[in-house]
């Protein structure tokens, strides 16, 4: 849908530079050092406003920090808040609220600045989870500042850590090493990157940061692909003029350690390409193809990459041979106005792209989600930081159930509110949801669905991972919050790795429960039936 993250990066360099300050603050946690103060007793609801706006700042020269980057503490490692006042905050008090993902109150505390100015620390809650603190600074009982920190605790088994990643944070996308080191983190197996096509032109060598992450990413076991082309006057005057393969063919042989390339960006958009899906496949697809194995017969391509819900499009794709041509089948399933991923569009142009595939003989062929993703905030739609976290938790048990390699948007960034771990204010609910679908279904097979008897429930079952003899079914509601029942006592995991038991009856919602059992195939303690959906 969005322009890849490192071509992006180029067209908003100028911001890049004037953001410098912000990520250097990120490292050690979104929190504001300024002079002027915020009497916003919850300084944590405007960080989850439809809008973007500034972030309220405690003043007085007080600093608070978790001191890890993007705010993640590994798992295992308790969570703190590191407080240095200023010298006009001497004498002053700091209360400090926690809240945690279920929107419950977990914690407060309140500490008096020292007035030496010396440096204090206050301990969170370091159970697994996502958080928010509301730190207020007190004159007397009067509120007279406000910030708020989000950090994450991952939870046990959980790769998750930021410090441990290379360099490379960027407002609009990490740098490719990054990003791959990230997304093996994470368990999310397909990672795209994007390429300067006026830079190659202008000096047709390797990237040697792409060569890196390739390296990475194959000894990480993940899938590493790179878009070329996107509707730039570059690659649009090469395929009007005919040279568009050979341009393709000396930017795969200059990259050999590529070993997947993407051809075009949502080619049914008038915003990437102008023409019809058998125009995309005679003039984009073919020759790509064919300029790809040319010069890198270990190479695969991936193609179609449309965006979202547009049955119609593929069907045209299919006619004209498009399947043929590709190695793998890129998918961009968008959903229509950011809307849950099982009623607007997510499954169904996966399940129609599978079903065409199969028709068109191209059902063995692998199926990439090379882009897709959810925002925390969109003015005019119902987004915020709670939708995205259910959404892409959900997205990962769907594409895992169906068989469809997992991709994000956007994991690590600032733009437009698309990552799930902000560049500035550090990681979000989404970035704990995922990274914890992820792993917990990594290595397992789809066993089936299975209905529960509550309507506008989904249940997906998955087995056993190799040394692990449980099976593991998640359930989640599409509505409200709603009770399934238990045939026995059901014991698993929410949405963000925290335990969680239940007797005769599970409270399910929009977040994803993961119960776990040895008998995945039957799953484990729900009451109810086989079922196709």
């Amino acid at each position: 849908m969005q322009l890849s993250s490192r071509s992006r990066l180029a067209s908003r360099a100028p911001l890049g530079a004037l953001l410098a300050a912000a990520s250097v603050l990120a490292v050690a946690g979104p929190l504001s050092v300024a002079t002027a103060a915020s009497a916003s007793p919850d300084a944590c609801a405007a960080l989850e406003a439809t809008t973007r706006q500034p972030d309220p700042v405690l003043g007085g020269g007080i600093t608070v920090s978790t001191g890890v980057d993007g705010n993640v503490f590994p798992a295992g490692t308790p969570a703190s808040l590191s407080v240095s006042p200023g010298s006009a905050a001497a004498g002053q008090s700091l209360r400090v609220t926690v809240v945690n993902d279920a929107r419950r109150q977990v914690s407060s505390s309140a500490i008096t600045l020292p007035t030496d100015g010396s440096s204090s620390t206050v301990s969170l809650p370091s159970n697994p989870g996502w958080f928010k603190v509301n730190v207020q600074r007190l004159s007397g009982s009067s509120v007279v500042g406000a910030a708020c920190v989000w950090y994450g605790v991952a939870p046990a088994g959980s790769s998750l850590d930021p410090a441990s990643l290379p360099a490379g944070t960027d407002w609009g996308g990490p740098a490719p090493l990054r990003d791959v080191a990230l997304h093996a983190q994470m368990k999310l197996p397909v990672v795209r990157e994007g390429i300067n096509l006026p830079a190659f032109v202008a000096n047709p060598v390797g990237d040697p940061g792409l060569a890196s992450a390739a390296f990475l990413a194959a000894k990480a076991k993940l899938f590493f692909v790179v878009q070329v082309g996107q509707g730039g006057p570059t690659e649009t005057a090469a395929v009007a003029h005919g040279t568009w393969g050979a341009l393709v063919q000396k930017i795969v042989a200059a990259n050999p350690a590529v070993p997947y390339w993407e051809a075009w960006n949502e080619p049914n958009t008038s915003q990437f390409f102008t023409g019809t899906a058998a125009d995309y496949v005679k003039k984009v697809l073919a020759p790509f193809a064919a300029a790809v194995h040319k010069a890198n017969p270990h190479a695969r391509v991936v193609g179609g990459s449309a965006l979202s819900d547009d049955v119609e499009w593929w069907q045209d794709f299919a006619k004209a041979g498009g399947f043929k041509y590709v190695d793998v089948i890129g998918v961009h399933p968008y959903t229509w106005g950011w809307g849950a991923p099982e009623t607007e569009g997510m499954l169904d142009v996966l399940t129609s792209v599978k079903s065409l595939a199969a028709k068109y003989g191209a059902g063995k062929k692998p199926i990439f989600d090379t882009e897709s993703g959810w925002p925390s905030a969109w003015q005019g739609v119902a987004a915020s930081i709670w939708t995205q976290a259910d959404f892409v938790a959900r997205k990962a048990v769907i594409e895992h159930a169906l068989g469809v390699w997992s991709g994000e948007f956007l994991l690590e960034g600032g733009w437009q509110d698309w990552p799930v771990i902000d560049q500035v204010r550090g990681v979000k609910p989404a970035g704990m949801t995922l990274t914890y679908a992820s792993t917990l279904l990594n290595g397992r097979k789809f066993l089936g669905w299975w209905a529960t008897g509550v309507s506008g429930t989904r249940a997906a079952r998955f087995g056993p991972r190799v040394g692990d003899k449980n099976g593991v079914t998640a359930v989640w509601s599409l509505g409200a919050s709603v009770r399934v029942p238990l045939k026995c006592s059901a014991s698993g995991h929410d949405a963000y790795g925290a335990p969680v038991s239940a007797k005769g009856s599970a409270v399910v919602s929009g977040s994803p429960t993961f119960l776990t059992g040895a008998s995945g195939g039957a799953a484990g303690c729900l009451v109810g039936k086989p079922s196709k959906t």
